[in-house]
């Protein structure tokens, strides 16, 4: 909770539902997340070298579980829930899963990363990176001796396209003392 009012300090605002980090992602398994279940990417990387890994549904690697449908359970679900609330879980589950075994889908292939890179920056101050889940947006916020700067991305699903969107601090404004 530490971190919370440095993050609104930041320029950004905290999203009601989300995440929130103070520190850049240095490798793509810490990145922050955006996708519409057709469109993805992960977004990582520090303010002068910004990465992003696009996805798409269709990048997979065959394994032969293409054709495999999930189970139809929705049956089961009032007597699975009463066990769960009475505490049994182990029977809960049991029954959850009862003719059904673990099978891995097809694994995602990431299809290109592009790099940003801001060569003219030297340091970033302030900086900040959040996830809204209701809206699927990564919002990074970050100052140099410019100002503030702001990156946004997000997957629509309506246009079938990843927005990414670098806002620079308005003209004419500068924070050098």
């Amino acid at each position: 909770m530490a971190d919370l009012p440095a993050a609104a300090a930041s320029g950004g605002t905290l999203p009601e539902r989300g995440i929130h980090d103070t520190s850049a992602a240095t490798v793509w398994t810490d990145g922050f997340l955006t996708g519409n279940g057709e469109y993805g990417a992960v977004l990582y990387g520090t303010p002068t070298r910004e990465k992003v890994i696009f996805n798409h549904h269709r990048f997979v690697l065959p394994n032969g579980s293409r054709g495999v449908t999930p189970p139809v359970i929705s049956g089961r679900l009032d007597a699975v829930r009463d066990k769960a609330l009475a505490g049994d879980c182990d029977g809960a589950n049991a029954d959850f899963a009862a003719g059904w075994s673990l099978r891995w889908t097809q694994t995602y292939h990431p299809g290109f990363e592009l790099q940003i890179s801001t060569p003219g920056m030297t340091t970033a101050d302030g900086y900040a990176r959040r996830t809204d889940f209701r809206t699927g947006e990564v919002t990074s916020t970050w100052t140099d001796g410019s100002g503030t700067w702001t990156r946004r991305a997000f997957a629509s699903r309506a246009d079938k396209v990843i927005v990414h969107e670098l806002t620079p601090p308005p003209a004419g404004r500068s924070t050098r003392r």
